[in-house]
């Protein structure tokens, strides 16, 4: 029994290891292609459209969705939907910045949110407070 273990195991030690090189993540094209991503979403900001997904990301910037959300979690540190929503946050609170009589349902729906609960969650997680915590602030001019 044991002969026939070592037996299979020195044949597999003379087989040649296949070349898993494309496994390896080539962080200069990861880099390049958040920049792309980075870019379209600063100047046409896709993210305030409620319906934006990774595949309408990735066929924007024509890549693959694997490769954009390979890009995002690496460079970022964040999921695509976190991600997202981080730019969504930052839009929102400008928003309220400029203007603060807007009612926190439409500040929600102006940034690409579908409803209330996902924009105060995404909101508290970025901010450390909540969008009507930082509105009273805003109005206090302690912001």
């Amino acid at each position: 029994m044991k002969m026939l273990f070592f037996r299979r195991l020195s044949r597999l030690s003379r087989r040649p290891l296949r070349d898993l090189s494309y496994l390896k993540d080539d962080t200069a094209s990861i880099k390049k292609v958040y920049d792309r991503i980075e870019k379209l979403m600063k100047e046409k900001k896709p993210y305030l459209n409620c319906d934006f997904s990774i595949s309408m990301l990735s066929a924007a910037i024509f890549c693959s969705q694997s490769v954009v959300s390979r890009a995002i979690n690496r460079m970022s540190g964040k999921n695509f939907c976190n991600y997202v929503n981080s730019y969504r946050v930052d839009y929102a609170a400008e928003l309220m910045k400029r203007d603060k009589r807007r009612k926190i349902s439409e500040v929600a729906k102006m940034a690409g949110f579908n409803s209330l609960p996902p924009f105060n969650a995404s909101f508290k997680l970025q901010m450390k407070m909540c969008p009507s915590q930082y509105l009273s602030l805003l109005e206090q001019g302690r912001l």
